[in-house]
This record gives structure tokens, sequence and C-alpha cells, in this order.
């Protein structure tokens, strides 16, 4: 197929009925209209910030914050995750699994149980393999996630509050021009795939009428829930790969999860009855949650039926130059049978090493390029013939 940058003069346009496939990353909230100037949707990299930003100001969840955020110095540090925070929750994921296996009631265990874990060298190898140096730092770590505040289920629990009150603060209002252009030639077979935790393409999808109750067939849901308002006219099928903060689970039964998309006159206490959010935050063990929960892995084979129907992808703000290689495997096994249309919408969008690596990844070739959304937004792409 001809492309920019081997035909520049000669750009194809797609036909309407063509299916397509709408990929949104971190990147794609932090361009979005409606953001604070200062305290911006966070990228991947900005995560440790947000912890430091809680800190230093007057915040209603600042209950022991001391041993909070000495365990977060602690867990960054043996983690050896200034610069990867998904090091560091891989490291709290792991510890909490351990401490599971040891006694699956205990939230924090009590000294003479870490002191049983500490000297169980066998079991520190199952969860941390040999490496001598990485064992002590692990043992070093697990003797600090005694306390309530410190416990990696707390501490993570007490992490995804604080980043739903960043998010609230950064975003103020979820709804999306520039969004909202990129649907301008939606149907109802098209896809919408976020990786993000807020509510941005939630309200921007819902407000032009492409949400309702089919967009959410078959991805396992106890209950959706929208706005009284929300006329639905061409839904289509809405995913969020890993999880959001307007999923809850159930207080009665954790595997259950329902979906709520309120407006600010109808809006929710932040946790219904209390329960969780249900998010799945950046670590190297998310195949776990790919597999076993049925919410997850119901999203999972659609994002992956999803792309192998698609002739036309857009991936905005995202990236899959990361460690997720399971993920990273389905969309070349999904992506394979099919030559694909990839248009890209980054800052990255000139770098040859990133357009270069999601060409082969999505096995497409490039139609055409933009550097942000709202550049996009200045200049659509023409799809219809």
């Amino acid at each position: 197929m001809l492309n920019r940058y081997t035909c520049p003069e000669v750009i194809p346009k797609m036909k309407l009925e063509n299916k397509k496939i709408f990929i949104f990353g971190a990147g794609a909230s932090r361009g979005a209209q409606y953001t604070h100037p200062i305290y911006k949707p966070p990228l991947l990299k900005d995560l440790h910030e947000i912890l430091y930003f809680f800190e230093k100001m007057e915040h209603p969840r600042r209950l022991n914050t001391t041993q909070f955020y000495n365990y977060h110095l602690t867990a960054k540090e043996l983690s050896d995750s200034e610069n990867d925070i998904e090091k560091m929750f891989t490291d709290l994921l792991l510890i909490d699994l351990l401490f599971r296996e040891v006694n699956i009631a205990a939230v924090s265990p009590n000294d003479i149980e870490i002191k049983s874990i500490i000297a169980n060298r066998s079991l520190l190898e199952k969860y941390f393999g040999f490496d001598e140096e990485r064992i002590e730092k692990m043992k070093m770590l697990i003797k600090a996630s005694s306390g309530i505040f410190s416990n990696p289920k707390n501490f993570t629990t007490f992490f995804i509050k604080y980043l739903n009150d960043y998010l609230n603060l950064s975003i103020y209002n979820s709804y999306c021009d520039y969004h909202a252009s990129l649907f301008k030639y939606i149907e109802f077979n098209d896809t919408v795939v976020s990786f993000n935790y807020d509510q941005i393409l939630d309200f921007t999808l819902n407000s032009l009428g492409h949400l309702d109750h089919k967009s959410f067939e078959n991805l396992n849901f106890e209950s959706v829930r929208f706005p009284s308002h929300s006329k639905p006219k061409i839904p289509i099928k809405f995913l969020k790969m890993h999880g959001s903060l307007n999923w809850y689970q159930d207080i009665h039964n954790h595997s259950l999860i329902h979906y709520f998309l309120v407006s600010e006159a109808e809006s929710l206490p932040e946790s219904p009855d209390g329960s969780p959010f249900t998010i799945i935050l950046p670590h190297h063990l998310k195949n776990i949650f790919y597999r076993t929960n049925r919410v997850f892995k119901a999203h999972i084979e659609s994002f992956k039926i999803a792309l192998q129907e698609a002739e036309i992808i857009f991936l905005v703000g995202k990236s899959f130059m990361n460690s997720d290689n399971e993920l990273n495997n389905l969309i070349i096994e999904s992506c394979s049978s099919k030559k694909k249309t990839l248009y890209i919408i980054d800052p990255l969008e000139k770098d040859y090493k990133f357009t270069e690596y999601h060409k082969n990844l999505f096995n497409a070739e490039i139609y055409d390029t933009r550097k942000t959304i709202f550049q996009h937004y200045l200049e659509p792409f023409s799809l219809v013939k």
C-alpha cells in the first residue's frame, strides 16, 4: 500500500466502512483539552512524583502518612526503581503474593511471621530468583512491610486513591474536543481501546452517543450504569485494558466488578459501599490479571478479536516499547494475517525507532502522523472517499 513515506503526493483515502480500532495511552490524556496547566495527567515516569505532591500539600487523606512515605522511599530504593516505577510495584506485588502464600488472611504480618519468611530461603528464591544481592534487598523490604500503612496491599490501595485524587485535580472537564474529532467517522463495528485510568474517553464517547450497554457486552461486568441523560446513537466496543477509576469491586464479592459512569449531578462517593477501584498498576506481572480476572480476561479476548478484524489503527499517545511482552506478542499474533493501515499521533511521530517498531508490531503501513492530539484537531485526517 502507498503511504506518505513512499509516495507523499498520493495519499489514499479510507472507506468509511473499514473497521477501525483506536488505541489511547497516557499521552492522549496528557494532551487533552481541559487539564491543569501545572498538574498535568501523569505519564508513567511521573508516578513517583504524585506521592511527593501529596506529601507536601495539606490533604484529607494524610493519615499517618510518615510511615506511608517512608515505605515509599524504602521500596523505591530497594527495588532500584528511581527511573522505573514498574520495578517497585512488581516487587510489592511479589511480596504481597508471598505473604498470601504464608497466610492468605494476613493483612499485615507480625514480627514472628516476618522472621519466618526471611528465614525461608526456598520461598524467597521462588519469588525473587537466585541473585544474592536481590534477595538481600527483598529481605530488607519485607522487614519494612509489617505496618498497616506499609503493607504492600494497603500501600498500593492508598496509592490508587492518591492517583484518583490527583487526576480529579488534573482533569477539570472530562469531555475533550480533541478526542471527539477522532471519532467523526466512527462506526458501529469499531473499537476504542484505552490504557488510561481516567474517564476522558468514557465521557467523550458517551457525550457523542457512542456508549451503551452493547459497548460492554461479553466483558463480564456485574452491572453497567450511565448518566440518566445518555442518548446512544452509534454504540461501539469500549475496552479499558488496565481497568479504570470508575470500575468498582463489589463490596461482598471482589471478583465482581461494576462499571459506573455518572454525571456531576449524579456523583457517587469515591467508591460505592467503600469498595476499591479496579485497576492494574504498572508492573511486570500483568499477565496474572489478564489470565485470572474474568473482566480483564474478557478484555484481552475482545482486544484480540478487534485487532484481527481491524483494517485501520489509530495509535494515540501510546507506546508499546515496554516490558509487557505477553500483550505485545498477542498484538503481533492478532495482526499477522492482515496488513493494517496505521495512523500515529504522538510526540515521537518523527522518531524512526518508534515508528518502525509500531509499524512492525501491527503489521502495518503508516498512513500519516501527527505530533499531538491538538495538532490532529487542527488538521484532521481525511478518511472518507
